[in-house]
């Protein structure tokens, strides 16, 4: 079982601990920060990816030799990663091992459930749940401590030394009672080739929107278009053969839709504000790794209250469209929060929201799953349903970290540009400070250049807010529409009972 655990945690903390390190690892290959993002969200592009094509691969080799793949893959490219000294060996790097991820986190976890048995087997469920919620909490903090005392490459060499570990022990114990193949349908292959196209096209085009105009920029033109050609032969694909890689029944299901749809656009909203949180707090605030790593590991008390209250409201067979509601609502309040931060605040003061926040993380993706999951078992196809809910939760936070850092991008230019053009009764101010940092020595260029970064800093932070406060709309809304369902079912539901009774 530590072995499992072993391997869980070096995926997962491949997942959390990068985005912390982007500032030093673009530094190491040559590159602004935006470009460092890519390999975060190619990551876990590549995360949702594997989840689709794991069944086809299980036919082919076998649970066993799957997992065994999967994490020599994360060895090899974790080694790969360590040694690249420019993007374009670092970012083929982070989507193979983000395939071998994908791949080798649902292996590892159908082992685990098949060891546990017995009276302990809730809580060890509940530990292994909280081990999944670790990459937004602990693994900043340990990303922090290796930058603090190492270098960035030794964030990639530890992830080599441990899935070299969990590789070597689970081919030496495997698990017992592994199946040797796969069984059941096989996937139709063309459709399955396609729907890989569409999210490499997407995710592309979503990468190219930090560096390029997205209203001008043809090759997003291009690109969207040739997503729309996919999606448009995935259709006509899915029309033709009953082999579909999404099952047509689950589509029919208005609760599957809602929980796909739901979970795709709260996690990219989600992992954009947390990406944006963790890179831009070094760059602007000029905050250390280290620091902003405890930031977050206050989360740590409140995500395991969270996960307990969250498996208590299920367990007893709660509407988990009002768990998703209060879960949903705190996390707007939490973003609302966060978008309050003045820059003249003490950093100790941003550790509240992120603790505020921990007590609906649990609930913010369980609550997904089990409304999706829940519609799916009563068509008999509640395997297919977890799998793609969870390829669209790592699907969203792939997109989510180029979009939203798109808009933070589009809105400081905006702010910058407000700023930097004086207003009439702002340049005698402007003048007095100016002549203040000439009495302290410096010169007037040297003083105009300290001013202009002031006018970034300042309008950067005031993008932050703004982005913070409209994703808390985004919550906000998705709350309220599930609630509005709620309501109308409660309402509506008696109603339609007695009309059959008659």
């Amino acid at each position: 079982m530590s072995l499992l655990a072993a391997a869980a945690f070096v995926v997962l903390f491949a997942a959390g601990g990068y985005l912390p390190l982007v500032p030093y690892i673009s530094g190491g290959v040559g590159v602004n920060t935006l470009y460092g993002m890519w390999g975060q969200a190619d990551f876990f592009a590549a995360m949702g990816i594997a989840f689709l094509l794991l069944p086809e691969l299980e036919r082919v080799l076998g649970e066993r030799y799957s997992l065994a793949l999967a994490l020599a893959t994360v060895v090899i490219t974790a080694v790969l990663a360590a040694t690249a000294s420019t993007l374009a060996q670092l970012l083929p790097a982070r989507v193979l091992m983000g395939w071998g991820a994908g791949t080798a986190l649902p292996l590892a976890l159908r082992q685990f459930q098949r060891l546990i048995h017995g009276p302990g087997g809730q809580g060890q469920r509940l530990a292994w749940s909280y081990l999944g919620m670790t990459p937004f909490f602990l693994a900043p903090l340990l990303a922090g401590a290796l930058i603090r005392y190492g270098h960035w490459p030794v964030f990639f060499w530890l992830e080599a030394l441990v899935a070299a570990v969990a590789v070597g022990g689970l081919w030496c114990f495997p698990v017992a009672g592994a199946p040797q193949r796969a069984s059941g349908h096989t996937t139709d292959l063309p459709a399955l080739l396609l729907l890989v196209l569409g999210i490499g096209v997407l995710q592309a085009v979503a990468d190219s929107g930090q560096i390029l105009d997205w209203w001008r920029a043809s090759a997003i033109r291009m690109g969207l278009m040739l997503a729309l050609g996919v999606a448009l032969l995935l259709l006509g694909r899915g029309l033709w053969t009953r082999r579909s890689p999404l099952p047509a029944v689950l589509l029919r299901s208005p609760r599957f839709c809602v929980a796909g749809l739901g979970v795709l656009l709260a996690t990219a909203v989600l992992q954009g504000l947390f990406a944006l949180f963790l890179v831009q707090y070094q760059v602007l605030l000029g905050y250390s790794t280290w620091q902003v790593g405890l930031l977050f590991i206050g989360m740590a008390p409140t995500v395991l209250l969270g996960l307990l209250g969250s498996a208590w409201w299920l367990r007893r067979a709660y509407s988990s469209r009002l768990l998703l509601v209060l879960c949903l609502g705190g996390t707007a309040l939490s973003a609302v929060w966060v978008a309050h931060y003045a820059r003249d605040a003490t950093p100790t003061s941003l550790i509240w929201p992120p603790l505020f926040f921990g007590l609906f993380l649990g609930g913010f993706f369980s609550g997904f799953m089990d409304l999706g999951s829940r519609a799916a078992a009563v068509l008999g196809h509640e395997a297919d349903a977890n799998r793609w809910l969870n390829a669209l939760r790592t699907l969203g936070q792939g997109l989510g970290i180029p979009l939203v850092t798109s808009l933070w991008l589009r809105r400081e230019d905006l702010y910058h540009h407000f700023l930097a053009e004086l207003p009439a009764g702002s340049r005698a101010a402007y003048q007095t400070v100016l002549q203040t940092l000439g009495t302290q020595g410096l010169s007037h260029p040297a003083a105009a250049q300290v001013m202009a970064g002031e006018y970034q800093r300042l309008a950067g932070m005031l993008a932050f807010n703004e982005v913070f406060a409209e994703a808390a709309g985004v919550f906000g809304l998705l709350a309220l529409g599930l609630l509005v369902w709620v309501l109308v079912d409660s309402a509506v539901s008696p109603w339609a009972r007695e009309i059959r009774h008659h």
